[in-house]
């Protein structure tokens, strides 16, 4: 990552299962002065597995932020810069970030979730992971800055925006389950925008298969233009079908079940 011009510090939490992976960041530690790790203690361990989400999970994943958070508040850092580890950033992130002049701002990636959906950006119009139409997906497809209702995964954050209080803690009015939708409403209702940029996508890796792809994007200097073969006409196509079952009445039938099913399963089930 290019960190030209900024005094950096990287902060991780060890939740490894992987040795090797375990060895390998706390050797970094041991090497580098500005790297240590995040000193708290979670008692209880989940394993994750594709994109196997519950409150559970969730919870320790709050609990991880919020203490990232309160370092930061500590330490009186400029800005908070959270990744997710499943992400492979391009090397100028980070400045471009910087240079957006926002409070709260994340890097777009774009996800398939399932074979039969279309690339998925990371960030939504409203909770949860909803959008007001196809135009909302096409935009984030050209380079820019938008104001979104949600978003993150790779997050730059302002101390200003930290100092009034924003944290990961659920909203007990609001019964969604991913951290995110919490903190993006407690940013909005403190009279932030929620922005994401569009001009430096990270690589997702959803999968292991994806490793390889990952790296040749990345060695040949991670080039925007790579991700309009995910995104060409056959994707606006499925962007197109989607909305159009949405808007049916048997597809509002079977997202109205859906919603109870996940709710009903993250309040009472875990």
């Amino acid at each position: 990552m290019n960190t030209k011009g900024f005094e950096i510090d990287f902060l991780f939490f060890d939740d490894n299962t992987d040795a090797r992976t375990k060895d390998f960041l706390h050797e970094l530690v041991e090497e580098n002065e500005q790297v240590s790790l995040l000193d708290f203690k979670i008692s209880s361990e989940t394993e994750y597995q594709d994109h196997n989400w519950d409150s559970l999970k969730i919870d320790r994943i709050i609990a991880i932020k919020n203490a990232a958070i309160q370092t930061a508040l500590q330490q009186k850092y400029n800005y908070l810069f959270l990744v997710d580890s499943d992400l492979v950033l391009h090397p100028d992130t980070l400045i471009n970030l910087v240079g957006a002049k926002k409070d709260f701002v994340f890097s777009i990636f774009w996800t398939k979730f399932r074979e039969d959906s279309p690339y998925t950006p990371n960030a939504w119009d409203y909770h949860s992971w909803n959008y007001y139409g196809a135009e909302s997906y096409y935009k984030l497809k050209n380079p820019g800055i938008f104001e979104v209702g949600g978003g993150g995964a790779c997050t730059l954050l302002s101390n200003e925006i930290l100092t009034k209080g924003l944290n990961f803690n659920r909203l007990s009015s609001m019964n969604f389950p991913g951290e995110d939708r919490h903190f993006c409403t407690r940013a909005q209702a403190l009279g932030y925008g929620i922005f994401v940029d569009s001009r430096l996508p990270c690589y997702h890796l959803f999968k292991d298969h994806m490793v390889p792809e990952a790296s040749q994007w990345y060695e040949a200097g991670a080039p925007r233009e790579f991700f309009d073969q995910w995104l060409d006409n056959s994707w606006i196509q499925e962007v197109e079908k989607r909305f159009k079952l949405d808007d049916s009445p048997k597809e509002k039938v079977k997202k109205f079940f859906y919603d109870i099913k996940k709710s009903f399963k993250n309040h009472f089930l875990n």
